[in-house]
């Protein structure tokens, strides 16, 4: 049984910029697709087993994540908007299937 408590390790900085790549193409996949939660784009992203508790602390690594996403976007000029980064809902807040124009 795993201690709920217990917060994850921090990432690596060499994990952080794969989570920073994952990331950006989970953002540019999901223009086709609508939103996704914070837990969902963890596992995606490999931040986070499927198998694991979630854990507050994924909360703050995803928002961070996703901060560093659109620092790096936006210091080599990719194409990701502040709508894409709109699409990753914090839980409880929508659901993964809840298309944007329904909203």
């Amino acid at each position: 049984m795993t201690n709920e408590r217990i917060a994850p390790p921090l990432p690596t900085t060499a994990e952080a910029g794969n989570y920073i790549a994952q990331a950006s193409a989970v953002l540019r996949m999901l223009r086709q697709a609508n939103t996704m939660t914070y837990g969902d784009f963890a596992e995606i992203i490999g931040l986070r087993k499927a198998s694991e508790a979630w854990h507050p602390a994924y909360m703050r690594y995803v928002s961070k994540i996703l901060d560093l996403t659109a620092a790096t976007a936006q210091a080599v000029h990719d194409n990701l908007s502040a709508d894409d980064f709109a699409r990753i809902v914090k839980p409880g807040l929508a659901s993964p299937v809840l298309a944007l124009s329904a909203a």
